[in-house]
């Protein structure tokens, strides 16, 4: 009997929320050869090791100073990472099978996820032995020496050497409030031709939410020897006329919820090895919907470019809490030939904001009438040999904040004003040249294309960086962007570049970005007119380092660590996995083929970036991305270096401080 957990939410804003001014929309428009170069990601997580989330030891709680977790030990040699407030102040024992064993090696490290604020933690390597079997780790604290009530203990223990692993996977692809969030995930060896499954004991679902709870529930082990969990997020104040949660729990949840996969198998043998898998979902309102399934449209002339435009009006409802939101839409047209028969004209794709028609809807005063447009140029309509009538397909919108689909539809029908009907191509489709307005629209930039324009390079760091990114002295006629300890959207971090181009009167630029900021930059690139377009020189506009563009699993638990032990700037949508997928899904290859990156990974002398996170992160990689999730399927992969890391700290150099990359990067920037 499959159990379903009802998880209580009140939703909070959005993370560190700003309004930069928004420059003008793009409206993308391509050929449909490019129906199908959508990217579908691999989401699922891999890991060899285990968490014990965050618990609080402090000399008046319960456990009187001393935290104690439990840990099966299946292989040597394994690590186990503690991190506390006060790392050099803790004592340590650790008993496997009731005999005291030592570590080989202590180190006590700055773990760094937060782009230069790192948190305390301390790694210990258990080098040499043959026992497996339970291994207790207590720790405990002088109640003098750690702060009253405030001893926070987090643990993991990773097994390099072993070859089971556990892959999880959160199957729902958008996650909407009200409705089953589902999760999949198995425990495999990995030693042999085939990866064979390890019989699973027991399998657990944790929800982490961010005041401290954990809710839990049991996860069905299914014939295939794969475990299945679901729960459903329930809003607290009963919004949308959805049942509360019989739970009896809430609490605020700001920006999304930590689960942690916790499985207990045992081999043939009968070893018992313990792994989790930590996700990062953000449950998001269904705030938009469509009105119907007819969609009207007209044709007009540009009062500008004198271009013959067909305009299609889409009717919705908004709920009202969520004006000012915008939203990316992307469909399908489709069109008939001189035979009737159907025939691909383009895709169209952009975001938007929501016209408000200043009514009700429906009589229901939660929410307000809106619409908003979307335009395609009459050129296309020739190239592909095609007439009215039209219909659109494979339609969805978006909300910026979280890219989850909250309309989506097969086939979309669409009221044609009568002047459509009666159109006929006024030229033959070679006739046509595809121009830069046919494709992004109309630019209140048109006319300074292909001017002599001042260019600078922007240099632009990552999430939450405490100083810039790049050493500036590496580069010429260059301005530092300086949004600093803070957690950005991807859609307002791309403003607010523009916003900080615009304050220092740089009407043309390109970008090197570290991290989050290439994701950023990307954005802006695609679905706005910026100076991002207006460089001249041929050069690159857009140049990466260790920009992990299909997410971190890193961001979630590990982050929330850093801000249970009072570090960092918490978590951050966008950067995960889920998420970050499904934004660089329609993101079109087109704008994809204007980024150049650059990739690194830990050396093989001094082992990885940093232990912590080693744990969470799937192959090699830079301490923060894998190197499989730093790749953009359409940019060009430029260098992967071998030996340096994402940010200073870690094992091995910054990435950022590459002199002989910078160099390049700095003699290639468009201007």
């Amino acid at each position: 009997m499959l159990s379903v957990l009802l998880l209580t939410l009140w939703l909070a804003g959005a993370v560190n929320a700003i309004s930069p001014t928004a420059p003008p929309y793009k409206v993308l428009t391509g050929l449909p050869s490019r129906f199908g170069n959508t990217f579908t990601p691999d989401t699922a997580i891999v890991s060899n090791g285990c968490i014990l989330p965050e618990r609080n030891g402090g000399k008046d709680s319960v456990t009187n100073g001393v935290w104690e977790g439990e840990v099966f030990v299946d292989s040597w040699p394994f690590t186990v990472t503690i991190c506390t407030q006060l790392p050099d102040m803790i004592k340590l024992s650790f008993t496997l099978e009731r005999q005291q064993i030592t570590q080989c090696y202590d180190e006590t490290v700055d773990i760094n996820v937060n782009s230069g604020v790192p948190y305390p933690c301390r790694n210990l390597v258990f080098c040499n032995g043959t026992k497996l079997g339970m291994l207790t780790v207590e720790v405990s604290c002088d109640s003098n020496a750690c702060p009253e009530n405030n001893f926070r203990v987090f643990m993991e223990a990773s097994f390099p050497a072993s070859s089971v692993e556990l892959v999880s996977n959160v199957v729902t692809t958008n996650p909407i409030i009200g409705e089953p969030v589902t999760i999949v995930a198995r425990l495999q060896d990995t030693s042999g031709a085939n990866l064979n499954p390890i019989k699973i004991i027991s399998a657990v679902l944790d929800i982490i939410l961010p005041g401290g709870g954990i809710m839990s529930s049991v996860m069905d082990i299914l014939k295939d020897g794969s475990v299945l969990g679901k729960f459903i997020p329930f809003l607290k104040n009963n919004n949308k006329g959805l049942s509360e949660s019989k739970t009896g729990f809430s609490d605020i949840i700001d920006t999304g919820l930590d689960l942690l996969v916790k499985i207990t198998g045992a081999s043939e043998e009968d070893v018992k090895m313990y792994r989790t898998i930590a996700h990062f979902v953000v449950p998001t309102l269904e705030n938009l919907f469509t009105k119907g399934q007819v969609f009207t449209s007209s044709l007009y002339s540009h009062p500008v470019t004198n271009s013959e435009m067909v305009k299609f009006t889409v009717p919705v409802r908004l709920l009202k809490s969520c004006q000012g939101h915008n939203y990316r839409y992307y469909t399908e047209v489709w069109a008939t030939d001189a035979n009737g028969t159907s025939k691909a004209v383009c895709w169209i794709s952009g975001l938007t904001d929501i016209q408000l028609d200043n009514s009700t809807s429906g009589g229901d005063d939660k929410y307000i009438d809106g619409h908003f447009d979307m335009e395609m140029d009459t050129n296309w309509m020739i190239l592909a040999e095609s007439m009215f009538p039209i219909h659109l397909r494979n339609f969805s919108i978006e909300e910026t904040n979280g890219f989850v689909e909250l309309v989506k539809a097969d086939i979309m029908e669409v009221d044609h004003a009568p002047d459509l009907l009666k159109w006929t191509a006024t030229k033959r489709p070679d006739d046509v040249k595809i121009t830069r307005e046919m494709t992004e629209g109309y630019s209140p930039h048109r006319y300074e294309f292909g001017q002599a324009n001042s260019g600078k390079l922007l240099l632009v760091h990552g999430y939450c960086s405490a100083g810039e990114a790049f050493p500036t002295d590496q580069f010429t006629n260059c301005a530092v962007f300086k949004d600093f300890k803070q957690s950005r959207r991807v859609d307002e971090f791309a403003r607010l570049i523009d916003e900080y181009a615009k304050s220092q009167d740089i009407n043309a630029y390109s970008i090197v970005a570290h991290s989050q900021g290439g994701m950023a930059a990307l954005h802006l690139l695609t679905y706005y007119h910026t100076g991002l377009d207006l460089t001249t020189d041929g050069g690159r506009r857009i140049q990466t380092v260790g920009t992990p563009w299909q997410g971190t699993p890193v961001m979630g638990m590990a982050v929330d660590i850093a801000a249970q032990l009072r570090f960092g700037c918490g978590d951050n949508p966008d950067f995960s996995v889920g998420t970050a997928s499904r934004w660089l899904n329609r993101i079109p290859w087109i704008k994809q083929q204007e980024v150049y990156y650059y990739t690194t990974e830990s050396g093989s002398m001094s082992g990885p970036c940093q232990m912590a996170t080693e744990m969470l992160l799937d192959g090699p990689n830079d301490g923060v991305a894998e190197k499989k999730r730093s790749q953009l399927p359409g940019g060009k992969s430029m260098d992967h270096k071998v030996g340096e890391c994402h940010l200073a700290g870690m094992t091995y150099p910054d990435q950022c401080y590459n002199a002989e990359r910078n160099s390049e990067m700095n003699k290639n920037a468009a201007r």
